[in-house]
């Protein structure tokens, strides 16, 4: 597995809720917050913003994205004409106070996390931490019947774009399918805009400071996996034996279906995020009819995940770092009481 040496400041990860809103643009930045997100919530919403963008290209992208998973997905259609903006080419001015009015709008009396993409390093006023602070004590504060609603941005944990770049390739993200050109050349990226120059400027930075290179990142996105992913192999027999018992006794029908897939590094592994993988690529990486499974995860003081998936064949995979063996049994134990 490939060594990464990512800060990650822990205190900026608040999850509040059992419901997560994501603001979805189909952006690097937005869908690493959502694969975030999916491991984090036991219910995510995506909902997608039509102001009518002179690059329609992300919502297109939004689409295809959703179209992997299982997200419910909204496209809200606010028509914004293109001679209202106060200021040339700052359309994200302001944009925070926009999505999270949306998305307060379809939160329900159980409250919700809203999940914004705002980088540490975004240098609009509004994208500073005390600004979306104010404006998550607002909405909170005047919300019908004190319903809770917190506004997380995950994306601020690390230092800037690239490090969520690195995030999103831990995680999985299929942050090939994102868009961030603002002023493509028919359906090319421009590859001269300030985004554009950002993004294909991770590249670079990716190889240089956390020693991943390009094949790497193609090679994995390929296969819509991560070098982070529970794996099929390595598990010790312990855990195997009690994952074959485990199966057998409950036998598993009604688990979650997810991608079971052949990396780029010969291994077997799995993720629960990605429901729908393309025919195409379940006929020469992976098989859709093996991947029913029931998942334990949890997270180390360092934000790692880790997770161990029971396959309903009995097979059983698990993440390079693990608690220990009875921490494990025990949260299984507890989940078959249930």
């Amino acid at each position: 597995m490939i060594p990464l040496q990512l800060e990650i400041d822990n205190h900026e990860f608040k999850v509040r809720s059992e419901t997560a809103i994501v603001m979805f643009s189909g952006g690097l930045d937005s869908t690493v917050s959502l694969w975030w997100a999916m491991h984090r919530y036991k219910k995510v919403k995506a909902i997608t913003v039509n102001y009518n963008q002179q690059w329609p290209q992300e919502l297109d992208c939004a689409k295809s994205i959703i179209a992997l998973t299982d997200t419910e997905h909204s496209i809200v259609h606010v028509d914004i004409p293109d001679h209202f903006w106060g200021i040339k080419n700052h359309r994200t001015r302001w944009q925070p106070v926009l999505l999270c009015s949306v998305a307060a709008l379809d939160i329900s009396d159980e409250g919700a996390d809203i999940i914004l993409g705002t980088l540490k390093t975004d240098r609009f006023p509004d994208s500073k931490p005390e600004f979306l602070q104010l404006l998550s004590d607002a909405i909170f504060k005047y919300a019908d019947g004190g319903v809770e609603i917190v506004i997380t941005a995950p994306l601020r944990a690390v230092k800037d774009k690239t490090a969520a770049a690195v995030l999103g390739f831990q995680l999985g993200t299929p942050m090939h399918l994102s868009w961030s050109c603002r002023f493509p050349v028919g359906d090319k990226p421009c590859y001269e805009c300030v985004t554009c120059k950002e993004r294909y400027r991770i590249g670079d930075e990716i190889q240089s400071l956390y020693g991943i290179g390009e094949d790497d990142l193609d090679s994995w996105s390929s296969v819509l996996g991560s070098p982070y992913h529970a794996s099929f192999q390595n598990v010790t027999p312990d855990l195997k034996d009690f994952a074959e018992a485990f199966a057998e006794i409950i036998k598993i029908k009604n688990g979650e279906q997810g991608w079971r897939y052949y990396a780029p590094d010969g291994t077997e592994r799995i993720t629960s995020l990605i429901k729908h993988p393309p025919a195409q690529l379940v006929e020469t990486a992976g098989s859709s009819s093996e991947s029913l499974h029931i998942r334990e995860y949890g997270f180390f003081e360092d934000e790692t995940i880790w997770e161990v998936y029971i396959c309903a064949d009995g097979s059983v995979a698990t993440t390079e770092r693990l608690p220990d063996y009875d921490t494990i049994k025990r949260k299984l134990l507890k989940r078959f009481e249930k």
